[in-house]
């Protein structure tokens, strides 16, 4: 009995186990139909990471305990696995039904959890199932973990309804995965570099270093695996292939004097990237191998990102300035910083959105974002960048406005380092 009750229960929570739910619900043929929720907690890796892994095991265990208290007897309630819980309703099929239960479950995390007498908030994902789409409980949940993973990806709701359709999609994700290990262990994922011009010389100052995936396919941008490397932690081998590579031609270039020995090297890195611990040593140790010195890095993050990041994010940021890597804001204008906020980022450039250089005139000269920006950085003396430039009459406006760089296919597309040197003499 003791083995069979590991099997079916959670040790942890008590409630069923994946494997007792599917058993309950081959034992009670009358459950054929109903509504499935696979309920996963956002980032609790990090929330892990900051109370501490026996705290985060007595979270898990009050989640259980929220749930048994507010939902009927007849409730199915298992821990899947982690920090995935699902709630299978029997007979429940009415929309009004689902969407009220949706309902329920966010205000049930919408009161903080206490831990050590601190409060912990927590946000949730759903993945919906109605037992329409499938013919028993293992095939219920595997496919409300397809809908969990889309619900993760919207950050506006954090719900999403099984439908065939994502079934396709969800395979499509698994292979496009497996070939982008490929690339990764094949080292197929390469920096193309576009130019970054001081306006008050004309001349090249630094280039952004730019993910490229050239594998058997063919050259792909990163619209097509970034989004889809950060989901699934593959941003972190990608990122720190390019950062590697990026730096190792910086260093060559301004050896060889084709590039100055000022020039600043632009790397995106993923919040995935910086929140991780040990991500200054990685950096530390890619500028010792490939001998680039400190102050000829700059490192982006995305301003939207940096707002719900873990705690870690801000302190490695902190102390990669101050080994002398810049750290710069990008799409600056597209999240929602105040002026306050910014006093409180350990940044050294701001990079302004190409949708707001885009609305750039002479008519909204004086009253654009733009014009507000370039002031902020003054007061703060930081550099600033305005990125998307695409005409001689943007780069003029920005240079009246006292930007100092600017970045864009107006001057040059992203290139590889190769077709650098003739690429210099065309743009001049």
């Amino acid at each position: 009995k003791a083995l069979r009750d590991q099997l079916v229960y959670d040790s942890l929570t008590r409630l069923y186990s994946r494997q007792g739910l599917i058993e309950i619900c081959e034992n009670k043929p009358n459950l054929c139909h109903g509504s499935l929720f696979l309920l996963g907690i956002n980032k609790f890796r990090d929330i892990n990471d900051s109370v501490g892994h026996h705290n985060g095991d007595q979270l898990l265990v009050s989640i259980a305990e929220r749930l048994k208290q507010q939902f009927p007897d007849n409730t199915m309630l298992a821990r899947i696995g982690g920090d995935e819980f699902a709630l299978f309703m029997p007979d429940m099929d009415k929309d009004e039904d689902i969407r009220l239960t949706e309902r329920r479950l966010q205000q049930l995390f919408a009161a903080p959890f206490m831990v050590e007498g601190e409060s912990v908030v927590m946000k949730i994902s759903l993945g919906i199932v109605q037992t329409k789409h499938g013919e028993n409980m293992p095939l219920w949940l595997r496919n409300a973990s397809i809908a969990l993973s889309y619900a993760k990806q919207d950050p506006l709701t954090g719900i999403c309804y099984y439908s065939p359709e994502l079934a396709s999609a969800s395979k499509f994700r698994t292979q496009l995965l497996t070939k982008m290990q490929t690339g990764i262990d094949k080292r197929e994922f390469v920096p193309h570099y576009q130019p970054i011009i001081d306006l008050a010389s004309g001349n090249v100052c630094g280039a952004e270093a730019l993910a490229r995936w050239n594998s058997e396919s063919g050259m792909s941008s990163p619209l097509d695996f970034i989004p889809i490397a950060e989901e699934s932690g593959m941003i972190k081998a990608i990122g720190q292939q390019i950062l590697l590579q990026a730096c190792r031609d910086t260093y060559k270039a301004i050896e060889n004097k084709q590039w100055p020995s000022d020039f600043q090297l632009h790397v995106n890195i993923s919040v995935n990237q910086l929140s991780c611990p040990a991500f200054v040593d990685t950096v530390t140790r890619v500028l010792d191998v490939t001998k680039l010195p400190a102050k000829n890095l700059t490192l982006e993050i995305t301003e939207s990102r940096i707002i719900d990041s873990a705690p870690t994010t801000l302190e490695n940021m902190t102390k990669l300035r101050d080994m002398g890597i810049g750290i710069a804001i990008d799409d600056f204008g597209t999240g929602y910083s105040s002026l306050g906020y910014l006093h409180s980022l350990p940044f050294t450039c701001l990079k302004i959105d190409r949708t707001f250089i885009n609305q750039l005139t002479k008519e909204n000269l004086d009253s654009s974002v733009v014009a507000a920006v370039i002031n902020i950085t003054a007061g703060l003396k930081t550099n600033v960048v305005a990125e998307g430039v695409e005409d001689s009459t943007q780069a003029q406006l920005l240079r009246s406005l006292g930007c100092h760089q600017v970045q864009g296919f107006y001057y040059s597309r992203p290139i590889p380092l190769d077709e650098w040197p003739t690429h210099l003499v065309n743009m001049k």
